[in-house]
């Protein structure tokens, strides 16, 4: 019999786990069928994105802002909420409509972007963009998990890091998943070990492995195996399955959730045949690539309109990141929400229109309703308000956002 292997978990007991060649039984994987659903209220994309940036979220902004300027040069800068918002609206269209040069946006030979040089002075914008901050440099926090963490070094606060670097990584973002659920992840995370936590925790995953990963699984070696041929072992407390098949190289995969059987046939390309061929597939290969991708589904996205100003502060660059992402993401839901709807492909808004849409709002943004105070007079928003009110001799306001015309504020 095979040296069972190290058991990873404490307090737990694992009498045998050596393995053998004979088929997994797995568990069933969720399907992407759409309906029968209750009617769902389509909202507006600044509704959606408001789920990722809600109002607190800007208020904070504009408060740790005027806090840092306060800091570093002894004056009020006296930005608000709005202003972060028309900050976030500038980006969000520039990463649609791009010109060369930053400055173009406002330039006064009649080529500036109305939209954005009618909301904000450039001076006013470059401000406030390079003092943003979201947090009280005075009393900086050490993380705040969402859905994501940033990576920082040995200072990430992962909750266990006993089984590694890639396993604490899928621990740590595993929390805020419901149990039943199942994840998919490459071989950078993938172990045993991790498999058998996750297990304890009620969650299926399935994921790529490297072969020094695996003991006791004494697979053929590549040049051995065929196209379209693979080999699964069985661990004998028949809770992981481990399958090694072969497409145009070989690839080994380990699964709780999934197993070879029920195998299904794919096309490929054969370049000795010069034509497509079909090629067996085990269903955990099958499985793992229809459920596999979608953080580069959501970077691909991204990409599409990404701000694209060069910078050189790395705070801003995360930030200018995660509000490409929360309109990204929004999108996603608003399309999710509108499948269920069973609307019409042309009554669906693309991710360019959905994101100007959000910028449009941003840029909008009406003030708060108060008067202003002599103090607050001379601020440099006021002198802003001022400049911008010089408008050209045919100068046509743009046509405002449909919730800024319903929302009754200062018609």
């Amino acid at each position: 019999m095979a040296r069972p292997e190290s058991n990873p978990l404490p307090n737990a007991t694992i009498l045998n786990t050596g393995w053998s060649p004979k088929s997994f039984i797995g568990k069933p994987l969720p399907g992407n069928n759409f309906g029968p659903y209750l009617p769902i209220n389509i909202r507006t994309p600044f509704d959606y994105v408001k789920t990722y940036l809600p109002d607190k979220h800007f208020e904070e902004a504009a408060l740790y802002t005027n806090m840092y300027v306060m800091s570093k040069t002894g004056k009020e800068l006296k930005t608000t909420a709005n202003k972060i918002q028309i900050v976030y609206g500038v980006h969000a269209m520039m990463s649609v409509f791009k010109y060369p040069r930053l400055k173009m946006y406002w330039d006064s030979r009649g080529i500036d972007f109305g939209p954005i040089s009618q909301a904000i002075t450039r001076d006013r914008f470059l401000k406030l963009r390079s003092c943003l901050h979201y947090v009280d440099i005075n009393n900086r926090p050490t993380g705040k998990v969402i859905d994501f963490e940033i990576y920082q070094g040995v200072d990430t606060p992962f909750r266990d890091k006993s089984l590694g670097l890639g396993p604490a990584v899928v621990l740590h973002l595993s929390q805020s998943i419901p149990q039943g659920s199942v994840l998919f992840f490459d071989r950078y995370f993938t172990t045993v070990s991790l498999l058998d936590r996750l297990f304890s925790e009620r969650l299926m995953a399935t994921g790529t492995i490297m072969s020094n990963r695996l003991r006791n699984v004494h697979f053929n070696q590549d040049k051995n195996f065929q196209r379209g041929v693979w080999e699964e072992f069985t661990r004998c407390d028949n809770q992981i399955s481990a399958t090694k098949w072969k497409d145009s190289k070989c690839v080994t995969l380990i699964s709780n959730a999934t197993g070879a059987e029920p195998h299904s046939v794919v096309k490929r390309w054969s370049k000795t045949e010069n034509k497509e061929i079909e090629v067996p597939c085990p269903n955990v290969v099958k499985s793992y690539n229809q459920y596999m991708g979608g953080v580069d589904i959501c970077d691909q996205q991204m990409e599409c309109y990404r701000t694209w100003i060069k910078l050189r502060k790395w705070t801003l660059k995360v930030a200018l990141h995660f509000i490409d992402f929360s309109i990204v993401n929004a999108w996603m839901e608003y399309r999710e929400d509108t499948q269920k709807s069973l609307k019409r492909k042309n009554e669906i808004m693309d991710l360019i229109d959905f994101k100007i849409a959000v910028a449009r709002e941003w840029l909008t943004t009406s003030p708060n309703k108060r008067a202003l105070s002599s103090e607050e007079s001379n601020s440099s928003d006021t002198e802003e308000n001022q400049i911008t009110t010089q408008r050209p001799q045919n100068y046509r306001a743009p046509i405002p956002p449909t919730t800024k015309v319903q929302d009754g504020f200062e018609h």
